[in-house]
């Protein structure tokens, strides 16, 4: 190729180039903005007045009386909890309650009860009493062995205790509480 065509297309294609580039000529104006920098972390907001709230017994919370931001007094209900085994204690001891009211009458039947029983003991100890004078000339004729003799004064002392402690009984029975249930 001749150097005059070279030359020729190299001028033609700085031309081009040239006139390309003034077509799509732009402004550019620069805005001033504060820069914003966004970082990602996890963590909890606590507000300054928060309390944390505890329930003295179990159950499930079946009603709220306030709503998130309310301001609460002391003493406000804030939840009620249904708590089924509570009150089937409350129940169970309101039944006991009565039944230790009755038994703390006068005319009780535990108490009655025990007084009878007190009786019977008075008696088979005066039983025993005499059944011992006749155990004692028997085991000096050898007529009963030493293991029998012993095995009747234990049954003795026995009747015995059971007397000592009956009035115990009889006394702690008369000695609660004779209101009414309430």
């Amino acid at each position: 190729m001749k150097k005059g065509t070279v030359c020729e297309l190299l001028l033609i294609a700085s031309l081009i180039a040239l006139n390309s580039c003034n077509k799509n000529k732009s402004t550019i104006t620069p805005i001033r903005k504060d820069i914003t920098e966004t970082v990602f972390a996890s963590g909890v907001l606590v507000p300054e007045d928060q309390y944390n709230l505890t329930s003295l017994t179990e159950g499930y919370i079946t009603k709220l009386t306030f709503e998130e931001g309310d301001l609460v007094k002391t003493g406000d209900l804030l939840a009620v909890v249904d708590n089924k085994q509570s009150l089937i204690n409350a129940k169970s001891a309101e039944d006991l309650y009565k039944i230790a009211l009755e038994n703390a009458q006068p005319d009780a039947p535990a108490l009655k009860q025990a007084k009878i029983n007190l009786e019977l003991a008075e008696q088979k100890l005066a039983q025993d009493k005499k059944q011992l004078d006749r155990y004692k000339k028997l085991y000096d004729l050898k007529s009963v062995s030493n293991w029998n003799m012993k095995m009747f004064c234990w049954a003795l002392w026995k009747v015995q205790k059971l007397i000592n402690w009956a009035p115990k009984k009889i006394t702690g029975f008369q000695n609660q509480p004779s209101r009414s249930a309430g």
